[in-house]
């Protein structure tokens, strides 16, 4: 008959491994790939020998609650799951998100002892008390569930700073070529007045010639910079939100949004001064 390791802990690993006649610290080893590399396959723990991966699968097995439904708040920051048990009992765990951190509420029982009317766990009364492996788990079931949307979120973060970065880069380059024709158009209107005043145009002062560019910059950018805005509020707004939800922390969503600015704005940092 396969042990079920889910929830052993180190001596008991140590028990197990020794006694079949491996060294004592593959009992370390197995117990990182369980709880911290949260590897479950055995296969993948490369760790091991081929021969002791093979005893592993026939010896052993990970079994953990199974998710049979999940249930979330309006704004997404509670998230309650219903897990089904190796014997076929029912637990529920919630978990709450929140700026700081999360917390997960875990079950400890299977039924309830209480009798209270309004709880649908006493109907049966108390059946039995959850296994150290049963309760560890209802935080790794989150743990999986907030990594595969951790990963979603993430590609959908990549997704939207290339939008935001071609946006960007393609406005600068209309930007660029309407600063240009306008500061041309301007140029010209400057030269037609000051031909009218009588003046050489070499006495054209820096202050005009400053207007001139100003002018420029001003007209090419009138309708490009919201356009450019717009985008940038975009990227940063799925940034916040997945900062919110702590898919990232505060430390790395602002690295991401500076890194992100200055990719985008580069060396045309003339429109954010415009």
């Amino acid at each position: 008959m396969k042990r079920n390791i889910w929830g052993l802990n180190l001596q008991e690993l140590e028990t197990w491994v020794v006694g079949n006649g491996f060294p004592r610290f593959r009992a370390k080893q197995l117990r990182d790939y369980l709880y911290k590399r949260h590897i479950f396959h055995f296969d993948e723990m490369t760790q091991f020998s081929q021969k002791m991966r093979d005893w592993l699968k026939e010896n052993g097995q990970i079994d953990k609650p199974v998710i049979i439904s999940r249930a979330q708040s309006d704004d997404e920051k509670t998230i309650k799951l219903l897990l089904k048990l190796k014997d076929g009992s029912l637990v529920e765990t919630v978990c709450m998100c929140h700026h700081y951190g999360n917390s997960i509420c875990v079950s400890t029982q299977v039924g309830c002892a209480m009798g209270c009317i309004f709880c649908a766990s006493t109907r049966k009364g108390l059946e039995r008390n959850l296994t150290a492996g049963e309760i560890l788990a209802q935080m790794y079931a989150f743990k999986e569930l907030y990594d595969n949307k951790n990963h979603a979120d993430l590609r959908e973060l990549e997704k939207s700073y290339d939008r935001f970065r071609d946006t960007v880069r393609t406005l600068f380059k209309k930007v660029d070529q309407a600063a240009d024709e306008a500061e041309t158009r301007y140029l010209m209107e400057t030269v037609r007045e000051i031909e009218q005043e009588g003046r050489p145009f070499r006495y054209i002062s820096a202050k005009e010639l400053e207007d001139v560019r100003t002018k420029a910059s001003l007209e090419a950018t009138q309708g490009e910079i919201k356009a450019c805005i717009a985008a940038e509020r975009d990227f940063l707004k799925v940034l916040r939100e997945l900062m919110e939800a702590g898919v990232l922390p505060f430390e790395e969503a602002d690295f991401i949004a500076n890194a992100a600015h200055r990719e985008a704005h580069g060396q045309n940092g003339d429109i954010e001064a415009a």
